[in-house]
């Protein structure tokens, strides 16, 4: 509404006044270039979240160090690496990890605990990769990806 408000005073300037004044019609361009202006003023919230995603930075409010230690905390992880947290949108933050399992522990035991801890962080997608165990058993698990709910 604003900017048809400002093309039809521009308008009605030009119309008016071109005979005795020709440098008037630039009226038109410099709205059209306030309203540009105040369209960026206005979306500038919206496209600070886009550049957020678009560079994949870390989601605002959750702290790499928490999520580290949520993961170290988690049942029968000894060791976190390459964690890696990122916005897909505003709503959907997702996390990539290494994770190095306790003697004893099963790989599924150890996604299910990983998925559990980050759950309640608000993560709701996370690749997880199981390393070999301290006693080099392999992991029989490789990548695992869960969409949680």
């Amino acid at each position: 509404m604003v900017q048809s408000v400002g093309v039809m005073l521009a308008g009605a300037l030009i119309w008016g006044l071109q005979a005795t004044h020709p440098r008037v019609v630039l009226a038109d361009p410099i709205v059209t270039f306030l309203f540009a202006f105040l369209v960026l003023l206005t979306t500038r919230a919206i496209l600070k979240d886009i550049f957020d995603i678009l560079m994949e930075r870390a989601p605002k409010g959750l702290a790499p160090a928490a999520v580290e230690a949520a993961l170290g905390a988690a049942p029968g992880v000894a060791a976190v690496h390459d964690l890696h947290l990122w916005v897909l949108k505003p709503s959907v933050v997702m996390a990539t990890a290494h994770l190095t399992p306790l003697p004893g522990f099963a790989p599924g035991a150890v996604l299910a605990g990983a998925k559990a801890a980050l759950a309640g962080l608000g993560i709701s997608h996370l690749t997880v990769q199981v390393d070999e165990g301290e006693e080099g058993e392999a992991a029989a698990v490789g990548e695992e990806s869960a969409l949680l709910a």
